[in-house]
């Protein structure tokens, strides 16, 4: 699909400047993580460092997600010759992004230096990430030329069982009240869809996976990156149950 390989391309060039920002503030907690088990005060300095350093990195990430998402929206827009009038691609307020609640979350449930590390870097990824899919969201449900969104695979590595499950239905979402249901270290992507135009054609979701479509992708994460994964993958299904 050329949104996603434009989109995947792009955010590739994105996720790399992302990570090399994280970085700096790996530099920085790093040679206290081995201490903040038994010393609450190098525990507390990872947090002053996160709380402080973080929300910035991640509304960085989240405008250049979007900006990524946008030019792929349009140059789609335009191969595709949409007609009617030309139409901006709506980028929404992405100034909060969650960095605060990410720290807070992650202190509170790693159980490990390694862990904390893992968690904080998948919520990043995918806090910054939610820049594009809520720019394309937004975009396909304001423009004429559009009736909805689509998720796709833009990862190019595959995808786990829930985004194979949420992807194989082949959904065009048409309602703003729709969530995406990402988790960490996902891929997927919204694809516009425009009026007059079929879904984009999708592996077929095997019935046999409903019992595995909780997260579990193919690399292996933590205890704790699974079980918060798996949370969210629940109440995803909770609220969206037209696509459980």
């Amino acid at each position: 699909m050329a949104f996603a390989d434009d989109y995947r391309r792009a955010m590739a060039e994105v996720d790399r400047i992302a990570a090399e920002e994280y970085r700096r503030v790996k530099a920085l907690t790093d040679p206290l993580l081995g201490r903040a088990a038994q010393d609450p005060r190098a525990r507390a300095a990872i947090a002053e460092i996160l709380h402080d350093v973080l929300p910035g990195l991640l509304s960085e990430y989240r405008l250049m997600s979007a900006e990524v998402a946008a030019a792929a929206y349009q140059a789609d827009r335009i191969r595709a010759a949409v007609p009617g009038r030309s139409f901006a691609p709506v980028v929404p307020d992405l100034k909060d992004g969650g960095a605060h609640a990410l720290v807070g979350w992650a202190l509170s449930v790693a159980e490990s230096p390694t862990s904390l590390d893992a968690l904080i870097l998948g919520g990043y990824q995918r806090r910054g990430r939610d820049g594009g899919r809520l720019t394309v969201q937004s975009s396909s449900l304001a423009d004429p030329g559009a009736r909805g969104w689509q998720r796709v695979d833009a990862g190019g590595d595959g995808s786990c069982a829930f985004c194979r499950m949420l992807i194989g239905r082949g959904a065009v979402y048409t309602e703003a009240s729709v969530r995406f249901g990402a988790h960490d270290n996902c891929n997927c992507a919204a694809a516009p869809i425009w009026k007059g135009a079929a879904p984009v054609p999708v592996p077929k979701w095997a019935r046999s996976e409903r019992a595995d479509r909780a997260y579990n992708p193919q690399a292996p994460d933590s205890d704790e990156q699974r079980k918060a994964s798996n949370e969210r993958v629940r109440d995803w299904l909770a609220a969206n149950p037209d696509v459980g």
